[in-house]
């Protein structure tokens, strides 16, 4: 889509309300739809660097005239230059407030479903709205002062150094502060460096080499690793990737998260929730409406077993699909670890795996990509699951796209619970409940 260039004046903007991705919405005075990053619902606000689009414009807050009543000062310095966070400057119970909002509103606009009902939004008190993340990664920022470890800037290609991070644990603050003092040598050979920890507190930590034909680039790690475990004696595990291969420099390859008495194996390259806390209400909210007995169960993108594991008591024969050899390896681990022997591991891709897998099934849960479900994935879960579906999404929008499609071929939503997996962000988490409506 083409843009015009911007206009040179000022306009004068009130913000109506916030929408998915994080912006502020509000009207010109032509009547236009303006978007605008980093305001709040109230706002009365100068605008410039207005684009003009098809039926829509976008611009730059130059100056706050009246802040909204949720508007409160954000505390990252970095806040409006770093890409992380977009609504630090917004009451939590206002983040929320929106958040829920918006599922409304993507369900109403974009899947056409006007009667649905959405539950208030479920997440941490304070202060676990703050520094909650399990898992963050840095990108290596070369300066005239040496390297230093950021994030990537708002809508940009751009990189943001940052002093200290507010969604992260503390202990990860001080874990860049000594790589970026004590370990220029490691960053010099790094483009990325993943940290992520469990529930003990156990950190493992992956280092992404830059130069794929060196090889001299892992042992240039060795040297250092001694006084970083010393310095941060609760690493368990330092990792490098190069060229896709992973070498363990350190310690162990995987953390062992726990939920529930289940152990979860988590490896550098696996996707694993990165709130805990909200986890558990999400599982909680699902393990509500699966029954404490069932015959199967099927778990489609089922990743590491999150769901397959934390519910595999309740079904006689369960069957897992996933993609991901990391995941794939580490649900591996989890089965034998857990002493679990219901569970059936189907590998590829859920779409394809579903063309062979004929027998119907009770109930399923489906945790896919932001990308939602194929059409395909659709229409076998409408042809062969009998009882329920429990989507979960981290999308409402292509949620909504889903779930439409899911009631013209016959489905009811029962339950939608959206949780606040990532305050301070526009991210929302959502887990819907249907049925086939012949069910009654």
């Amino acid at each position: 889509m083409s843009l015009s260039q911007p206009l040179s004046k000022t306009e004068t903007v009130t913000i109506e309300k916030l929408v998915y991705e994080g912006d502020g919405l509000g009207h010109l005075p032509s009547g236009e739809v303006i978007f605008v990053p980093w305001t709040a619902p109230g706002d009365d606000i100068e605008v410039e660097n207005i684009q003009h689009q098809k039926r829509l414009a976008t611009g730059k807050l130059t100056k706050i005239i009246q802040p909204g009543p949720g508007r409160i000062s954000p505390p990252c310095e970095v806040f409006t230059t770093c890409g992380g966070c977009q609504w630090q400057h917004i009451k939590l119970s206002e983040q929320r407030l929106w958040k829920q909002k918006i599922v409304v509103e993507s369900f109403q606009r974009l899947g056409r479903l006007p009667d649905v009902q959405v539950n208030p939004i479920q997440g941490s008190d304070e202060p676990a709205s703050w520094h909650y993340r399990n898992k963050v990664q840095w990108v290596v920022i070369e300066g005239r002062e040496g390297y230093q470890l950021g994030y990537q800037q708002f809508r940009s290609h751009d990189k943001v150094a940052f002093q200290s991070c507010w969604i992260i644990p503390e202990r990860f603050n001080q874990l860049a502060h000594w790589l970026m003092d004590d370990a220029q040598d490691i960053l010099a050979k790094a483009y990325r460096i993943q940290v992520r920890k469990n529930h003990a507190d156990q950190i493992l930590l992956t280092f992404f080499l830059e130069d794929p034909s060196d090889p001299t680039a892992i042992e240039s790690f060795l040297k250092p690793i001694e006084p970083l475990t010393e310095a941060f004696p609760e690493i368990v595990g330092v990792i490098s990737i190069q060229n896709q291969q992973e070498s363990i420099l350190f310690g162990q390859e995987s953390l062992q998260e726990t939920l529930d008495d289940i152990i979860f194996p988590v490896s550098s390259q696996s996707f694993f929730q990165v709130n805990p806390e909200v986890t558990r209400m999400l599982l909680d909210f699902v393990g509500q409406w699966l029954p404490d007995r069932m015959g199967s169960l099927m778990d489609l993108y089922a990743g590491i077993g999150l769901f397959s594991l934390s519910f595999h008591q309740r079904a006689e024969t369960l069957y897992a699909i996933e993609s991901d050899p990391h995941a794939l390896a580490n649900a591996e681990e989890a089965l034998a670890l857990n002493d679990v022997h219901n569970i059936q591991l189907l590998r590829g891709d859920t779409e394809a795996v579903l063309q062979t897998f004929t027998e119907p099934v009770d109930m399923a849960v489906v945790d896919p990509p932001r990308n939602g479900c194929p059409q395909g994935v659709l229409n076998w879960i409408s042809q062969n699951v009998s009882q329920r579906l429990i989507y979960v999404s981290c999308n409402p929008a292509t949620l909504a796209r889903d779930v439409a499609r899911l009631v013209a071929l016959g489905w009811q939503i029962e339950a939608v619970q959206p949780f606040d997996m990532f305050p301070q962000t526009y991210h929302i988490e959502t887990v819907t409940v249907l049925k086939p409506a012949k069910t009654g």
